[in-house]
């Protein structure tokens, strides 16, 4: 059950909204990142992913992203490495630094040229 669904669907501005109705104790974890939408955006290996579950809005993971697939992603953590489904989270990604935008170009380049 997603009960922000109905609403969402109402807004063009998804991020804005999600701060809006998540809990307080999720916004203040949601410092500095940026709502993954896949129609708009991309996400890459090595991206600094939240998760947040769409039926409590807590944030349930957060985590380097290691694999990518159409209907998973899988997080590094310090133990093991756990895979989540991504139709069952509200995705973050947070902004990288300035040094890895050279990467994060480069990635995108490739991409464009296969």
């Amino acid at each position: 059950m997603e009960p922000l669904k109905s609403l969402l669907s109402l807004y063009q501005n998804t991020d804005q909204v999600l701060r809006e109705f998540l809990p307080e104790k999720t916004v203040s974890e949601l410092y500095n990142v940026v709502y993954y939408d896949d129609r708009d955006d991309m996400m890459y290996l090595g991206d600094h992913i939240v998760l947040v579950s769409k039926q409590t809005g807590l944030v349930e993971s957060k985590g380097k992203c290691i694999k990518i697939t159409d209907d998973t992603v899988t997080l590094k953590h310090p133990r093991c490495n756990l895979c989540y489904v991504k139709t069952d989270y509200y995705l973050f990604l947070r902004h990288r630094r300035k040094t890895n935008k050279d990467k994060r170009m480069m990635f995108q380049e490739l991409l464009k040229q296969l």
